[in-house]
């Protein structure tokens, strides 16, 4: 069931599974705009807000402190989280003048990966 401008709904991104709200026009995380009714909560992965960076080739970055996880989305639409990652690493990454080149010198080499998207 698409969203309805009307009545605000939590729905769930078909592509990522992420929770978001019916006044939102698409998904923040990949960007798909099918959105469907939430029906329970194994719909919703755990991501964490995203954060839009300045980079050629990274679209977004999130993390999650409790569980060590970065979230990486690149412009291409492929996302990834990497594990075990601590948080000055996130710090890091957010404030580097190449996000990319930081990724793939301080993040790639030395976490495990895995696609989500």
């Amino acid at each position: 069931m698409p969203a309805t401008k009307s009545a605000i709904q939590k729905l769930t991104c078909e592509t990522c599974g992420l929770l978001v709200f019916s006044c939102e026009p698409r998904c923040y995380f990949c960007g798909n705009e099918n959105l469907v009714v939430r029906l329970g909560s194994a719909a919703s992965k755990d991501i964490p807000e995203m954060k839009p960076v300045k980079s050629s080739n990274v679209d977004s970055v999130g993390y999650k402190p409790g569980s060590r996880e970065l979230y990486v989305r690149f412009k291409g639409g492929k996302s990834y989280v990497y594990s075990e990652v601590p948080g000055n690493i996130y710090v890091e990454l957010v404030g580097a003048p190449s996000v990319g080149k930081y990724l793939n010198k301080e993040v790639i080499p030395y976490f495990k990966c895995e696609r989500i998207q």
